[in-house]
């Protein structure tokens, strides 16, 4: 990478730069859920329809995740209430403000109306699922074998957020028409991104237990772009921990050096509220969506899905989840974690794809960093 592209890089984050609208596909889709009285309704299910893209509302009725708008219907329901459809499009506006009606069920003119969520682990077979799982979560790891191998394909992608047409246009880019080759499109926001630096990894892990031992070899190792824009070593530190392998199923998550409680805690039913949402078929198989949101918005937890087979093993085959917005997470703009999951003969689980994505900001005045 020559000096002259260097410096480039390092003036794209220093510049202030204007915000253009962007007709990517791709939107944060975000509102606000109450009923005709103006109460929130926490812990609502919003999806979009025919999909598994959604989340639930937390505590203040508040929804927010990132999906496509143009051909796709936004599905809002909560029990005791008529379920709320809009059809989107890139024209549609968010935040939404949706208030729901109350779902009115006369037998004999007795009219009975939806009371305010008594969430209790008592009698709930949402805990009672989810205590399935935790219990059977180390019978089905496969790092219980004496000896276990993988191999092993990552990428790591940084990238300058809102990288826009009308900004390569400005006289400092014009010059620089290569620019254009780096661009490519947030999975998060859905604005272009100007990719500043890609790191792939191939390699085959090996574990054994007893002793405890871990082995990389590395097959091939590739790096393009700039990593020393970043403003100073805490951040590119907080960055490098991104890499580290995730176990969801640990009593504890450490993401960018912070400690969060996994869904699959011990102890996980006292931290989190857990939701039965619906079914549907995953890879050919029947499957349970386990919804669960922490009981306190501001702690530090998960708000996600969990897909689990309708079956006597109970086997999580997907992981969707991301950190609440009320979190105050240095630089975090947004973080979701997603992992799939298959299983060998013996029923253990088998982690095929994880995705960590993330936007950072590191100050107001530049737009973020996405990785």
């Amino acid at each position: 990478m020559s000096c002259l592209f260097r410096k480039i890089m390092i003036l794209l984050l220093l510049s202030v730069f204007g915000i253009a609208e962007s007709h990517a596909q791709v939107v944060r889709i975000s509102g606000t859920v109450r009923d005709k009285d103006g109460n929130a309704l926490p812990y609502t299910t919003v999806r979009l329809e025919g999909t598994t893209t959604g989340c639930t509302t937390d505590n203040k009725g508040n929804f927010s995740f990132n999906g496509k708008t143009e051909g796709q219907t936004l599905v809002i329901s909560s029990v005791g209430y008529e379920e709320f459809v809009l059809k989107l499009s890139k024209n549609t506006v968010f935040p939404l403000n949706v208030v729901l009606m109350t779902a009115n069920y006369s037998i004999d003119e007795v009219i009975i109306r939806p009371e305010k969520e008594k969430y209790s682990n008592r009698e709930n077979p949402a805990v009672r699922l989810i205590e399935e799982i935790i219990s059977n979560k180390n019978a089905q790891n496969p790092f219980n074998n004496d000896y276990v191998s993988r191999k092993r394909y990552e990428t790591f992608v940084l990238a300058l957020d809102n990288f826009t047409d009308e900004k390569q246009q400005q006289p400092l880019f014009r010059k620089f028409p290569f620019l254009k080759d780096y661009i490519d499109t947030s999975l998060v926001s859905g604005k272009p991104i100007l990719n500043i630096s890609t790191r792939e990894l191939a390699a085959t892990d090996y574990y054994s237990l007893k002793p405890k031992r871990e082995k990389q070899v590395v097959h091939g190792r590739e790096w393009t772009g700039i990593e020393d824009f970043l403003p100073d070593e805490q951040v590119r530190a907080a960055l490098e921990a991104t890499l580290c392998d995730v176990d969801l199923f640990h009593e504890k998550i450490i993401i960018l050096r912070k400690e969060f409680v996994s869904p699959f805690a011990e102890y996980a039913t006292l931290y989190y509220k857990y939701y039965l949402m619906d079914t549907l078929t995953i890879d050919g198989e029947k499957c349970i969506d386990l919804a669960f949101v922490p009981r306190n918005p501001q702690s530090l937890g998960f708000t996600g899905h969990i897909y689990v087979t309708d079956d006597s093993s109970h086997f999580v085959k997907w992981i969707q989840m991301n950190i609440p917005y009320e979190i105050n997470l240095n630089f975090v703009e947004y973080m979701n974690l997603e992992q799939k999951f298959n299983r060998d003969s013996l029923n253990h689980r088998i982690l095929v794809y994880e995705s960590i994505t993330a936007e950072l900001k590191f100050y107001d005045f530049i737009d973020g960093v996405y990785g």
